[in-house]
């Protein structure tokens, strides 16, 4: 009886979930138990950040809400591997990855975070009409608008209930740290980036602009979210901005309106608080803005050229923009209703 305790206890021990940084692609690897091969099994955390934000009309005084992922959108093309960032505020930026020369792209072993519009790897059968040749890879750096477009029409969404919406990367893709199985995310549309920092109740003073881990970028807190109260998500938020002597200042303005330390942060992250950094924008293989602007790609196209898209700089922030084409690279952060 002993012994067939101890062996159910060494497995047990041996199959505990594993947290790490940069999970490896394998999902299980040997030990040994009394001198007998087992199986550890390496399962990926699923960070659910606890936030809810309504994001449409249809949502108010419901639980039909949505909540962020834990960060931005990663590709690793190597051995296709989607995943999100460990950290709200982290970001690849003008680094391998996302600079890599054309020619190396679809092999790297670089993670990439900024995508061109539509590219989660659909082919033309996810699609209601046959596909012509387009970018339809996230690692596609063609500066022609016309490739990106999915099902190869320029007057389509990918938007749920579009009939396309199999090129929305979270939608299409199984996310490594995300629940590991398709049709689990999704991007929000035009009006859902609009309606969240315009619509909601007291959309106002629930965004402003800040510095989180060091890195700008924008703040948007949860519908619930009070800076008077001790129970917001059961943290409490009273007590934690007296302790680090902070006074949020809402809407637009400067990065360093609102610099958060990371003891705080931790606080507020806890409580439902959603961070997009300023993770700049590609064009081909170069760069820009990285670390001042942020720009995040909606569901919703504008016209056969663009697509609608949130921009953030400084003291500007605009939900719907769409001055650069669906050719241009931009940070993808995907949401979940719940």
């Amino acid at each position: 009886m002993k012994k067939h305790l101890f062996l159910l206890l060494s497995f047990l021990f041996t199959a505990t979930a594993t947290v790490v940084a940069d999970p490896p692609e394998e999902c299980e690897d040997l030990g040994t138990v009394q001198g007998k091969a087992t199986v550890t099994f390496k399962r990926y955390a699923v960070k659910y950040l606890p936030g809810r934000f309504t994001v449409s009309t249809g949502q108010e005084g419901s639980g039909n809400k949505v909540r962020f992922s834990q960060g931005n959108l990663q590709y690793r093309a190597e051995s296709g591997v989607w995943r999100f960032a460990e950290n709200q505020w982290d970001y690849i930026g003008n680094a391998e990855g996302n600079i890599t020369e054309s020619s190396r792209r679809a092999g790297q072993t670089a993670f990439i975070d900024l995508f061109g519009w539509g590219t989660s790897g659909a082919t033309a059968s996810d699609f209601p009409t046959s596909a012509t040749a387009t970018a339809y890879q996230p690692w596609a750096t063609s500066t022609s608008n016309a490739d990106y477009c999915p099902g190869g029409s320029n007057a389509v969404n990918i938007a749920q209930g579009s009939g396309y919406e199999e090129a929305d990367w979270a939608w299409h893709n199984k996310i490594q740290n995300g629940g590991n199985a398709v049709h689990q995310w999704r991007v929000l549309t035009a009006g859902e980036w609009q309606y969240l920092f315009t619509g909601r109740t007291n959309a106002a003073n629930l965004y402003g602009f800040g510095k989180v881990h060091g890195k700008q970028g924008v703040i948007l807190l949860c519908d619930d979210w009070d800076w008077e109260s001790d129970n917001v998500n059961s943290q409490d938020i009273a007590a934690a901005v007296s302790e680090y002597s902070f006074t949020w200042v809402p809407g637009t303005g400067e990065y360093t309106n609102n610099v958060i330390s990371d003891d705080l942060w931790t606080i507020m992250e806890a409580a439902g608080a959603v961070f997009l950094p300023a993770a700049g924008y590609r064009q081909g293989v170069s760069v820009t803005g990285t670390g001042s602007s942020g720009y995040y790609w909606s569901s919703t196209r504008a016209n056969d050229i663009s697509v609608f898209y949130l921009y953030l700089f400084s003291d500007n922030l605009r939900p719907q923009n769409t001055s650069y084409g669906r050719s241009y690279g931009f940070a993808v952060r995907p949401v979940q209703e719940f």
